[in-house]
């Protein structure tokens, strides 16, 4: 009989320990997925920061298929990464839409082509929550800076660099500049995109693809 109460106490254990074990699991990939989101695509406006933003064009060596498909076929591009939950995400959508003439939803991922100021552009809204392949891994390429920081703006033309014409691109971050209006900022986006897109058409004609894939 006490043999049996043994027994019975055993399995009685093991239960309990493979139930806890489970929710431990459970509740570990739980935090290291929330982790992860948080850790990995940390929101700007979380601490507050107010990145600088000097702008100046960096050499785009490798770029995502996507973008020479975009500098081959149809012009410049302007990438907005955020991801769901990002504060200053929110306050520069409407600035975005300002600039581009263009609306969306806040989760979608999508690219467009857009007529700015007579000259095609491809627009391209990336949330990382949601996004896969090229479209977010092109996120690491152009983080120029490793913040690794929510919202993130790049902009994508060509340039003359040793000889040949190369993609060039620069990011910047967070509100763009936190004592600016927000007429201020669409000011500064569309100087900007000009810049681009005068760039992108002072080198199109010499600009070859291959050369990059």
């Amino acid at each position: 009989m006490e043999e049996k109460n043994y027994v019975g106490i055993g399995i009685v254990l093991m239960l309990i320990f493979s139930v806890g074990y489970s929710a431990i699991l459970v509740a570990t990939n739980v935090y290291d997925e929330v982790d992860t989101r948080i850790t990995s695509n940390l929101c700007l406006s979380c601490l507050k920061l107010d990145p600088p933003n000097d702008f100046g064009w960096e050499v785009n060596e490798n770029p995502p298929n996507f973008v020479l498909q975009s500098l081959d076929k149809t012009g410049p591009l302007f990438l907005a990464y955020r991801t769901d939950v990002c504060e200053y995400c929110d306050d520069m959508e409407p600035v975005i839409m300002n600039v581009f003439n263009i609306t969306f939803k806040k989760e979608d991922v999508f690219s467009t082509v857009i007529n700015f100021n007579g000259t095609d552009v491809t627009f391209a809204h990336i949330n990382l929550d949601h996004a896969s392949g090229e479209f977010k891994s092109s996120r690491d390429i152009y983080d120029i800076q490793g913040k690794r920081g929510l919202p993130m703006f790049t902009i994508i033309t060509l340039k003359y660099y040793h000889g040949i014409i190369t993609p060039h691109y620069n990011t910047i971050y967070g509100k763009i500049k936190a004592s600016y209006t927000n007429e201020e900022r669409i000011q500064y986006l569309k100087n900007i995109m000009n810049e681009a897109i005068k760039l992108y058409n002072d080198y199109r004609d010499n600009f070859i693809p291959d050369d990059f894939r």
